[in-house]
């Protein structure tokens, strides 16, 4: 039996809540990065928006390279992640050997017997000396040589997350490298906030007329409602209508507010699944109790910035 902390999974991948918002077709035109798209994929959009979550989905990491954008400061962090998911090696080492022998030869004579003719025949022994040497020498290569050639070699699609967390300088110096490979068909997928340290300029410039752009736009009120509903019943429980309407309004367009949402109220009532069909009867005050808790939780620095949405304004040059 399924309980609430299996079924509501902020930061998680919602495996049981998944909504593919099938009308905006998301999936589907980002499953066109395996079919020999020849652009860089850039999906971006709101803070907690589902971006992630979406592409997990359509690209799970067990196929392809994920780089965490978070984990990088420096240029060899980066192409270390992709060597290492790839199982790849940047040492090489060769041998060449050399050998020479020497022999000492003896002769002998021995008679036919009765069965035979008679004759005699020369044997030859020989004692061999065998001498040899042997020299080793080993190469090394940097990391972004080994990742550039094993993805080549096999050819994985590479999903960098939280591209905007690179440093400004290695975001154009990531896209320059892989541009020969994204031309080649190579799926590569950057996950951004546009309006964060993403420098969407610079990779336009490096990619001119080579980007094919996904924005997630905000969730509407009946989408986030998807989540409870599905949720719920999966516990076995409903929702008034009127408390859906209130956790969407406050879900600021966030799927992964919604999660915390409905993950709160699930453990003010340590609620476990039902074992028949039950309407969940939910006061005012309880559902603003469980916006207060959620705003403890992740932090109300966070919360704010995500009821503010993107920043309007204009970036410096």
């Amino acid at each position: 039996m399924l309980r609430y902390t299996d079924v509501f999974v902020p930061g998680g991948f919602p495996r049981h809540t998944y909504n593919p918002r099938a009308a905006l077709h998301l999936e589907a035109r980002l499953g066109e990065a395996r079919e020999n798209l020849c652009k860089l994929v850039t999906v971006t959009g709101q803070t907690k928006s589902g971006k992630t979550v979406l592409t997990r989905k359509t690209l799970p990491p067990e196929e392809c390279v994920w780089v965490d954008g978070g984990t990088v400061s420096e240029e060899t962090d980066f192409w270390n992640v992709v060597v290492e998911q790839l199982g790849l090696f940047q040492t090489t080492e060769t041998e060449e050997s050399k050998s020479r022998s020497a022999g000492i030869e003896g002769t002998g004579t021995a008679k036919a017997n009765l069965f035979v003719a008679k004759g005699s025949a020369a044997l030859k022994a020989g004692l061999a000396d065998t001498r040899g040497s042997s020299t080793r020498s080993s190469r090394t290569i940097s990391p972004r040589v080994s990742a550039l050639a094993g993805i080549r070699h096999n050819p994985r699609p590479l999903v960098i997350d939280d591209f905007h967390y690179l440093p400004r300088m290695l975001q154009a110096g990531v896209v320059r490298a892989l541009k020969p490979l994204i031309f080649d068909g190579l799926p590569v997928v950057i996950i951004a906030i546009p309006h964060r340290r993403y420098d969407a300029l610079k990779v336009e410039k490096e990619m001119t007329g080579r980007i094919a752009q996904i924005e997630i736009p905000i969730w509407s009120s009946d989408e986030l409602i998807f989540i409870p509903v599905t949720g719920f019943e999966l516990l076995n429980y409903e929702l008034q209508d009127q408390t859906l309407k209130k956790l969407a309004a406050e879900a600021i367009g966030s799927p992964h507010l919604m999660q915390d949402f409905c993950r709160a109220l699930c453990r003010s009532r340590d609620l476990a699944a039902a074992s028949t069909r039950t309407k969940l009867e939910v006061s005012p005050a309880e559902v603003e109790a469980v916006f207060g808790d959620v705003a403890d939780t992740i932090g109300r620095p966070i919360f704010e910035k995500l009821a503010r949405g993107p920043s309007t304004k204009p970036r410096r040059g």
